[in-house]
């Protein structure tokens, strides 16, 4: 192989350099860049399509607590519980769903407050939907904020609606 080399005069050479360059930049374009280049731009579109459904989503929700359409009164298969079975099925349900609970606070007995540092907001609204039907939770307050890839930071204050 060197033989043949050295035998090449140094136009041939340096074709064969140019075109062994130009081949692993093509190699390198077709395998590396342009697959990171899509996946990125995928992700930027997942990113907006999931902002803006928490953005419908919120604003549903908003709409519906503010015209008084959100029910209060037990329904089929809602159960009536104490301020600690509340809290303590609330926390359980989050455990169950996949939610991970960061911190917990409030003494009054009757709300409380949950943060969640990185979660989906499907799942999160997911539980939240069952808080309310399953335990008669009620929101008293919500805080949401985009933390990147698609998570939330969740702030949100219960409180035992039916008692």
């Amino acid at each position: 192989m060197s033989g043949w080399w050295t035998s090449l005069n140094m136009r041939e050479r340096g074709l064969i350099g140019l075109a062994i360059a130009l081949t692993t930049g093509v190699l390198l374009w077709q395998a590396v860049l342009a697959p990171t280049l899509r996946t990125k731009a995928n992700a930027q579109a997942d990113l907006q399509e999931a902002s803006q459904t928490l953005d419908q989503v919120l604003e549903g929700y908003s709409r519906k607590r503010f015209s008084g359409d959100l029910v209060s009164a037990p329904l089929p298969g809602q159960v009536i519980l104490s301020a600690d079975a509340f809290r303590g099925a609330v926390t359980r349900d989050a455990a169950d769903k996949g939610l991970s609970i960061s911190r917990l606070q409030g003494d009054d007995g009757r709300s409380f407050s949950l943060v969640f540092e990185r979660v989906q907001p499907q799942q999160f609204f997911f539980w939240l939907q069952g808080v309310e039907s399953n335990f008669g939770g009620r929101v008293t307050r919500l805080t949401v904020e985009q933390v990147g890839d698609g998570a939330v930071r969740v702030s949100v204050d219960l409180e035992q609606a039916i008692s």
